[in-house]
């Protein structure tokens, strides 16, 4: 397999189409149609379907796809030890993580990598945690920053820091004026007041006849929540469904309905105006942050020194 040939037959793969492909390569449909007859005739099987629309893999294709990812594989490992070997002066770096923990808990971190190795190209994937994990696994992303319980047999995790849930309720609702003990501000979460310290749980079963904001369950945070819920013995009876934090954070704040935000979008959400807050069983409520490899994956010394950067900004209580 050469490197123009891999390059061709997955853009071909992931396009299924001889024109959408030809065009992503910058090449004709005929030249690419030449190409791919001339690599089947070589390898003598066929690898694309050409009957149907729209084209896919044959099973011949699918072991010549598996195959060069693993080839793309030991090249980035070996283009990553040569890069080492450059003392840092070139290189990159991939980190993932959803767009709520891409847009508060990285850009320290970044900053900070950026002023020491400026040489180094680094990019922020966003995506959620199921495609997260699959990017890892084909090598697209070197680590993500999340949450959740990986494989173990095929993922390497690493704690970072705990991360805790809050109920936030629109201002306007009734709701809050009986329940002014328990009641928080943003700034008694953000600045870590006595008050926090000091405030019992809410009951959140006091809410169940209040309209919910709930996440879909591509988001980390649904497993979160539907596990707070259940032990308070109760599940939302309305609710509206959302993919995103940020998107469940404005409506929260509009008056559609109640939700569950994290610490971390509390203090670093760069947000003017906030609902009111009450803590939650720091049982259910409190979770880890963790970074996420593949297992046994070469990790260049970017990777490393930036996880290094990341884990001292967190020691100084900085990294966001």
């Amino acid at each position: 397999m050469t490197t123009q040939q891999i390059e061709y037959v997955m853009m071909l793969a992931e396009e299924k189409s001889f024109s959408a492909a030809a065009k992503k390569l910058f090449i004709t449909q005929p030249s690419l149609s030449q190409f791919i007859m001339n690599l089947e005739n070589q390898l003598g099987v066929q690898l694309f379907d050409r009957n149907t629309y729209p084209i896919k893999l044959t099973p011949a294709g699918e072991i010549y796809i598996k195959n060069a990812r693993r080839i793309m594989d030991i090249e980035r490992e070996m283009n990553a030890e040569i890069t080492d070997l450059l003392n840092m002066k070139t290189g990159s770096l991939i980190v993932g993580a959803d767009s709520f923990r891409a847009s508060c808990l990285l850009n320290q971190s970044v900053a900070s990598f950026h002023e020491k190795y400026h040489n180094i190209k680094v990019d922020v994937t966003e995506a959620e945690y199921s495609e997260l994990n699959n990017m890892v696994m084909r090598g697209d992303i070197d680590f993500y920053i999340g949450t959740g319980e990986p494989d173990q047999k095929i993922f390497h995790k690493e704690f970072l820091a705990n991360e805790r849930i809050f109920l936030a309720v629109p201002s306007v609702y009734h709701i809050n004026s009986g329940l002014g003990e328990y009641a928080l501000t943003a700034e008694d979460i953000s600045e870590n007041k006595d008050r926090l310290a000091k405030v019992d749980p809410v009951d959140i079963s006091k809410f169940a006849d209040e309209p919910f904001i709930m996440f879909g369950m591509e988001n980390s945070l649904n497993d979160i929540v539907s596990r707070i819920c259940s032990s308070s013995g109760f599940s939302p009876a309305k609710y509206t469904t959302v993919k995103h934090m940020q998107t469940a954070f404005s409506f929260i704040n509009s008056g559609i309905g109640i939700g569950f935000v994290p610490d971390s979008f509390i203090k670093y959400g760069n947000n003017k105006n906030h609902p009111v807050y009450y803590a939650i069983d720091p049982a259910v409520s409190i979770y880890e942050i963790i970074l996420v490899s593949r297992k046994n994956k070469y990790l260049t010394k970017a990777a490393v020194e930036y996880v290094r950067i990341l884990k001292q900004l967190i020691g100084y209580g900085t990294w966001l």
